[in-house]
């Protein structure tokens, strides 16, 4: 008696699963998502690994995906792809109208997967700069390009977007 129990449970288990899989089929609900970000907007992702000397300039962030967008308006003044180890990331760099938002950093930068911003082009708060891989690098800096010899270290980030 207890194996038939014990077998319907499991028949009826699997009914449950394959109506729950042809329902997903139907309606495109996504029940399951790989590598799904823990968080719905770049600017809440969960701080990874922090940068800098003496104060922090910029942190990594675990983005997962999400698209990218400019979180103070400004002019793209570099934008070069690195890469190292079979991995590429596009450093971008942006010179801010308002430097005063920014804590005084003329300069903010991204480190993101693929890049739809060129040299030259202002960009409004908001403006979708490409989306990431699994994580992001984003900060302030005083220098004019991020990633260039010379590098001088910038202001704490966390201080000028403590959300971050």
């Amino acid at each position: 008696m207890m194996n038939r129990v014990f077998l319907a449970l499991i028949r009826l288990r699997g009914l449950i699963l394959l109506a729950m899989l042809l329902a997903t089929l139907v309606t495109g609900v996504t029940l399951f998502q790989a590598h799904a970000s823990s968080c719905s907007e770049w600017d809440h992702c969960p701080i990874t690994q922090r940068y800098g000397q003496n104060e922090e300039h910029g942190v990594d962030l675990a983005t997962h995906g999400l698209p990218i967008t400019a979180l103070l308006a400004g002019t793209i003044t570099f934008s070069h792809e690195e890469c190292w180890d079979g991995e590429c990331v596009m450093d971008i760099t942006w010179k801010l109208d308002n430097p005063a938002q920014a804590g005084g950093s003329p300069y903010m930068y991204v480190q993101i997967n693929t890049s739809s911003v060129y040299v030259g082009q202002h960009v409004a708060v908001g403006t979708l700069l490409g989306y990431s891989g699994s994580f992001i690098e984003v900060g302030l800096t005083p220098d004019w390009a991020y990633g260039v010899s010379n590098w001088r270290w910038g202001i704490d980030i966390l201080t000028v977007f403590p959300w971050l």
